[in-house]
């Protein structure tokens, strides 16, 4: 692991080492390489949540486009497919 220094006033010091200890971590140290990981996995889930909402405005907007296909339809095209793969 790579070393970073950070330089935190004395009052900020001491509350993360009285968190570090609430929490069970062995130092300050450990304990703030764990609230990154954790702030990073957020920003990812966050991330993800926000291209999931795009597609499915995206999908909202072809609804009311009309862009629309009868699921009846993409079931008989699907039926067609499998039954001509069984035929070989």
């Amino acid at each position: 692991m790579n070393d970073m220094t950070v330089k935190l006033p004395e009052d900020l010091k001491e509350r993360l080492k009285l968190r570090a200890d609430a929490h069970g971590f062995s130092s300050p140290e450990d304990y703030v390489v764990d609230l990154v990981a954790r702030d990073l996995k957020f920003t990812d889930a966050e991330s993800r949540l926000r291209a999931l909402d795009a597609a499915i405005a995206e999908g909202r907007a072809d609804v009311a486009a009309g862009r629309t296909i009868d699921m009846d339809d993409v079931f008989d095209a699907l039926e067609a497919k499998l039954a001509g793969m069984g035929a070989r």
